[in-house]
């Protein structure tokens, strides 16, 4: 977790006066500023809050798909003001492009410019794959620059560089013979459109798009982010960026094919069924007898899946129930998963606390004097090397002056037998980002005694970025200390790993009876910390939960501030006569799973509305003639064919009243139809059908 500026200040006053040992929580994912922050739009809508929901992994490939995926369903708008994925203008204005920056090439100019491009390097930033950061960089065309691979303003001067760089593979229809995989990038018609590959089977490749439609094929300038497919062997297809991605063997890969679905957040690319059983055989009713849906692009949690790979289990408005995984493209696409790899290679530095301390030197000095507090924990291994993004940590000599010992200490629950450790470091051509003179290990299982476990390999090269390594056996500690001996030098380290198994024995190991101190030992008055030398605490705020006339409890936390906390599922039972209907805190509404930061005291207050007292009903998705949960081809089939009196519909009238004018009439099929393309979109996509 970051800190709040002030309190970073605070940190580095106190640690000038006093030799600092301050713990550092891991952080969680945050919006990442390229040449702006997140737009006031974008910053209140569903796909800002979908944002947030993404964990970031450190296996690269996870993280950037994920990041497209929580997207899909945004749509362009036609301001700056009109960024929030909710729009139906056309006018380029996009958060991707505000977020990479204006751009310099063309004629457009601004921040309103086709932007399947920047849409993929907004994915490839914020997800950390790369840490290119000034925004000179963001606004690029580097042509043929090998080292500018990460992200561009456009098609054409994205693939020179892959080119240069040796990440280019040809497509089979350009004499290729690469199988795309999950993370590459896509590049269409001589450089025209670009996406990214979500995976590849039976030929055919499947991938999210920006400035796109959700009408099958090709189609670039459409205005939003859509879930495609195409043909491996297409002619549309130039080729594809091989990006060089760090991995996490740590992290549970997917399966975007939606064969071995696990707990995690998907969202659905069509609206869904919500069934009351397993078996998704029975349809799931509010109380008042009203069915319940899944609205399309709904990012949402399931939270375990049948053994059958059939039931999704979910609740969603405050309904307990379970969506069908389909194996279609009007399925439920897997963005995330909860399941964890297990063994005696897990991380158990991952999401530790940590201590950071200096021998000799007064500071802690990280970034040149510039305040910020990188995480070494978080799982994101940054793959190139910079001053002032805050990924990389570094403990400085306080400008060569030689002698100096930096020490970082991770802290676990449970005593654990270690089988590797691993450190994220740096050196630079700059001569004061070089190799430290030594790193040693040590472990401890009370806390207080350290013995040595080994020494870390380090590399002298400049321009390296590189994990140093170490192999263990028989090693058991509760706590392990990295000792960084400098030698006229910064030491930039970037993450933390300690590979192994977690035992039984809590830590740290309290002493018996014969080994507490004597009289003798207990510190005198001299000894006795002083005002000046107590920790410094950070604020705490508690989160409570207001039922508002519900019946029940929800127990409340407290927790730091600007911690990040996600809203839960309503538990309480509504007042008679009410369903649950959103969360309330501090006078604006939010959904459950939706995310909010901690800065003060906080009550969150449950919102009930009134049940109808209409006669129970249906909803059916509009258009949806042969009732298979989707539009398709042959539902327009089925409708032109009924209103020549060539077939008659099992479905509700109001189902196949396309233009809501009463009557079934040529208008209806004609619209249809252009909704299976893409081109016409519903003001509102379900139809209510009453029970006789």
């Amino acid at each position: 977790m970051k800190k709040h500026l002030s309190q970073l200040l605070c940190l580095v006053l106190i640690m000038a006066l006093f030799i600092p040992c301050v713990s550092f929580p891991a952080s969680a994912a945050t919006y990442r500023t390229g040449a702006n922050g997140a737009s006031t739009s974008y910053a209140n809508s569903v796909y800002y809050q979908n944002f947030l929901k993404v964990p970031i992994t450190g296996d690269n490939v996870t993280d950037v798909l994920a990041i497209a995926l929580s997207q899909l369903g945004y749509h362009e708008g036609g301001s700056t003001s009109d960024m929030s994925g909710k729009s139906s203008s056309a006018g380029n204005y996009t958060e991707y492009n505000y977020n990479m920056g204006k751009s310099l090439i063309g004629a457009y100019g601004g921040s309103a410019y086709p932007w399947c491009a920047s849409f993929i390097s907004w994915c490839l930033y914020q997800s950390h794959c790369t840490n290119q950061g000034s925004e000179s960089d963001l606004c690029r065309n580097h042509v043929g620059d090998s080292r500018y691979i990460w992200r561009e303003i456009g098609c054409g001067a994205w693939t020179p560089n892959l080119r240069s760089a040796g990440c280019w593979q040809y497509s089979a229809s350009k004499g290729g013979s690469y199988t795309p995989k999950s993370g590459d990038l896509i590049f269409f018609r001589n450089n025209a459109h670009i996406g990214i590959v979500l995976y590849c089977e039976g030929g055919t490749i499947y991938t999210v798009e920006g400035n796109t439609s959700d009408a099958s094929g090709l189609e670039p300038e459409g205005g939003g982010v859509y879930y495609k497919s195409y043909s491996v062997n297409s002619s549309l297809i130039d080729g594809y960026g091989t990006m060089p991605y760090v991995k996490n063997e740590n992290v549970k890969k997917i399966d975007y094919s939606g064969k071995n679905p696990t707990a995690g957040y998907y969202i659905a690319n069509a609206t869904k069924y919500v069934y009351a059983d397993a078996a998704c055989t029975r349809y799931a009713y509010y109380g008042d007898g009203v069915q319940c849906y899944l609205p399309k692009y709904t990012m949402i949690m399931v939270e375990s899946v049948t053994a059958d790979g059939v039931g999704l289990k979910i609740t969603y408005d405050g309904v307990e129930g379970y969506v069908k995984n389909t194996l279609d493209t009007a399925r439920m696409l897997q963005i995330t998963s909860t399941e964890a790899l297990e063994g005696p290679e897990a991380n158990l530095a991952s999401n530790r606390n940590y201590t950071v301390s200096v021998t000799n030197s007064p500071i802690v000095e990280p970034e040149w004097g510039t305040n910020y507090s990188a995480s070494l924990t978080d799982g994101k291994a940054a793959n190139i090397f910079n001053y002032g993004d805050g990924s990389w940590f570094a403990l400085s000599v306080n400008h060569n002056a030689p002698g100096y010992v930096g020490s970082i200490t991770v802290d676990f629950d449970k005593v654990c037998n270690i089988s590797k450790l691993r450190l994220h470091l740096a050196n630079q051509t700059d001569g004061a980002v070089k190799a430290p003179k030594s790193i040693t290990a040590y472990g401890s299982v009370d806390g207080v005694n350290y013995s040595k476990i080994g020494t870390m390999p380090l590399k002298s090269d400049a321009d390296k970025i590189y994990w140093s390594n170490l192999d263990l056996s028989n090693v058991t500690a509760g706590s392990v200390k990295f000792e960084f001996a400098l030698d006229g030098t910064f030491a930039y380290v970037n993450e933390i790993e300690v590979h192994g198994t977690a035992t039984s024995q809590a830590y740290p190991i309290v002493p018996d009876e014969g080994d507490k101190p004597t009289e003798g030992d207990k510190p005198t008055e001299g000894d006795k910390p002083t005002e000046g030398d107590k920790p410094v605490e950070y604020e705490k705020y508690s989160l409570s939960f207001n039922a508002n006339g519900g019946i029940g409890e929800i127990v409340g936390v407290t927790l730091d501030n600007n911690t990040r906390f996600t809203l839960p599922q309503n538990s309480f039972t509504a007042p008679a006569g009410m369903r649950f209907k959103c969360w309330e805190v501090n006078g604006t509404q939010y959904n459950a799973n939706d995310v909010i930061t901690i800065t003060n005291n906080t009550v969150v207050t449950a919102i009930w509305e009134k049940i109808s007292e209409e006669p129970p009903h249906n909803q059916s998705l509009r258009g949806d003639i042969n009732a298979n949960e989707s539009i398709d081809a042959r539902d327009y089939l089925l409708l032109k064919r009924a209103y020549f009196g060539t077939y008659t519909m099992e479905c509700a009238p109001a189902v196949a009243d396309i233009n809501d004018n009463g009557q079934l009439d040529a208008r209806d099929y004609l619209l249809l139809k252009r909704m299976y393309f893409g081109t016409y979109t519903l003001e509102e996509d379900l139809v209510w059908v009453y029970n006789p």
